[in-house]
């Protein structure tokens, strides 16, 4: 899977062709539950213990994020995301130096795509009003227009609420 992975992406940067059919053999070995995606086994194991290297498989996610971000496969690599973000704990669990510049990559890469595709969307006409809705407690109102998009809009919620429900009415894309 490492393999697969860093050929995918490798093929990927050079544009070609074959980059999909490996990243599509990759994806047929991922395990995926929830809304996460990754590799139990990687075939890369440590010399002094014979057991996988959890570092490996961050590389592994790394890798097949940059090759799905190379290849224009974004949203297919959400999964894959959401299971590297839970993985980098910088409190706690150790990786290589390696595993963690690339993860870091990675997560790199997917943020400037995203705001690549916000910038030319935001250049429409936005104009929302937003509402959350906690479970408990009062709701919050925000509102985005042009002028206010990129700057950061923040308000209390209740600490004892757990869930919440967004209304959003009116036009443009806001994330």
């Amino acid at each position: 899977n490492f393999q697969l992975a860093i050929v995918s992406y490798a093929l990927a940067l050079r544009k070609k062709s074959n980059a999909k059919i490996v990243l599509d053999v990759l994806m047929q070995n991922s395990i995926q539950n929830s809304q996460k995606m990754y590799w139990e086994k990687d075939f890369r194991q440590t010399k002094a213990t014979g057991t996988t290297s959890g570092a490996s498989k961050i590389e592994i996610a790394a890798y097949a994020i940059l090759a799905h971000v190379h290849l224009n496969r974004l949203e297919e690599a959400i999964p894959i995301v959401n299971w590297l973000e839970s993985q980098l704990n910088f409190e706690g669990k150790k990786f290589d130096t390696y595993a963690s510049y690339i993860a870091l990559q990675a997560l790199a890469e997917v943020n400037q795509h995203v705001n690549q595709q916000v910038d030319q969307i935001s250049s429409e006409e936005l104009n929302m009003d937003i509402e959350l809705v906690p479970d408990k407690g009062p709701k919050v109102k925000l509102h985005l227009d042009n002028g206010s998009y990129h700057k950061i809009q923040r308000q209390k919620v209740a600490p004892y609420a757990k869930s919440f429900r967004v209304d959003a009415n009116g036009t443009g894309v806001a994330l």
